[in-house]
């Protein structure tokens, strides 16, 4: 979960006898691939290594279950590692192999194409219990600043195409782009397409400001962006 939280921050991730947020008491792995979804997006960038027992609890397997199906579907650079007879511990030699294959990670600070959900995390064990709603993490070179409901979760994804950065959004009222050199050519004119229209177009300029701001608010100087861009989501988002 907090390795989904904050993809930006990571490489990769080894869960072992995890889950994604929360489990709801059931075996039905249907209801844990939807659930797990839109939570999973978030490691588009990320190398994953999950570990299951087998013989552990049976919600966390069913779950662990939906979740390595939405892996396959997205496509994603992720491996399961499931142990047919081991429980909720696993034996030293699990945990070496699947550090190994996590080892071979490498973080991008700056994609091309980042998916950021922002899901509720609904718990069938503490009802009304939420995570990562009530604030706004800068993800890779994109944020969240509003959203049109607050009770409802909101998605945005973001690409870049030469000096043209096309996003599109659900439930998202305001957002920032983050820009650096790494990402775009700052002495050239850059696109922004939200939801199919303009955003931004037009010269930008590196500002001390933002990008000590940047750094700062990451408390890393491997990923920083010397220009921020705010604004509102086109009507209807």
């Amino acid at each position: 979960t907090i390795g989904l939280t904050f993809p930006s921050v990571f490489a990769g991730l080894l869960p072992s006898a995890a889950t994604i947020g929360a489990t709801y008491g059931t075996t039905d792995i249907d209801t844990h691939h939807e659930y797990c979804r839109p939570h999973l997006e978030n490691a588009l960038n990320l190398r994953v290594v999950l570990h299951t027992g087998m013989q552990d609890n049976e919600y966390l397997v069913a779950q662990n279950e939906g979740a390595a199906q939405a892996f396959e579907e997205f496509g994603y650079d992720f491996e399961w590692m499931a142990q047919a007879d081991a429980g909720h511990a696993l034996d030293p030699h699990v945990w070496a192999d699947g550090i190994a294959e996590v080892m071979q990670a490498t973080r991008d600070p700056y994609p091309d194409h980042v998916i950021w959900n922002q899901a509720e995390h609904a718990s069938s064990y503490y009802p009304q219990l939420f995570m990562h709603t009530a604030f706004n993490p800068p993800e890779y070179w994109l944020r969240v600043d509003g959203r049109d409901a607050t009770d409802a979760p909101a998605r945005i994804e973001g690409a870049v195409d030469g000096q043209t950065i096309s996003i599109t959004t659900d439930n998202v009222r305001e957002l920032a782009v983050l820009l650096a050199p790494e990402l775009v050519d700052l002495d050239q004119d850059v696109t922004i397409e939200v939801d199919g229209e303009t955003f931004f177009s037009g010269p930008v300029e590196a500002d001390p400001r933002a990008a000590l701001t940047s750094a700062r608010e990451r408390s890393e100087r491997s990923m920083v962006f010397a220009v921020e861009i705010t604004g509102e989501a086109p009507d209807g988002a």
